[in-house]
């Protein structure tokens, strides 16, 4: 059962960095959605429920890509919605399971929802470089492969892209 479940997160992690590869926002974030209900059951499925936090988190994650996909509609253009998940992303450590270290993910996933909701890709950028290291440490303790992989993927894709975006202005 583990590995199955090691697996899955690694599929996760999969499409995750594919969707760093979608040529527009609703692509991404329908490709983000994908990912996010991978990940949920890859969390759920982890031993010992080490993984409810990000689980939690990751369904909440779908619900906020839906709503950021639909933002054309007069009843998702409000920036209370930002406000709302980013306030809903980190109660949720409380209700998912009261251990410190789901905390880093929930505080991962405030930052998540601050980097797609932001209008220039480079704040999306510093958001993720804030984020993904708390998610990263989450993903180390509760022993997620697909997790610990993604997020370390993450941080080295956005270093690069700021690299070359630097490089390119400075021309």
């Amino acid at each position: 059962m583990e590995l199955i479940c090691q697996a899955i997160g690694i599929i996760a992690m999969i499409l995750s960095v594919t969707s760093f590869q979608m040529k527009t926002k609703k692509q991404i974030i329908v490709m983000q959605c994908m990912t996010g209900v991978v990940f949920a059951i890859h969390y759920f499925m982890l031993s010992d429920g080490a993984g409810i936090a990000g689980g939690v988190v990751n369904v909440i994650a779908i619900v906020r890509n839906l709503v950021f996909y639909f933002n054309y509609l007069p009843i998702f253009k409000s920036k209370l919605w930002v406000i709302f998940f980013a306030a809903v992303m980190g109660g949720s450590a409380i209700v998912s399971r009261c251990e410190p270290i789901s905390v880093f993910m929930c505080i991962a996933m405030v930052f998540n929802t601050l980097a797609v909701s932001a209008e220039k890709p480079i704040d999306t950028r510093k958001m993720i470089l804030i984020s993904s290291p708390f998610a990263f440490v989450y993903n180390v303790v509760i022993f997620s492969l697909g997790g610990i992989a993604n997020e370390a993927l993450v941080e080295i894709i956005t270093l690069i892209t700021f690299c070359r975006e630097k490089r390119l202005t400075q021309k």
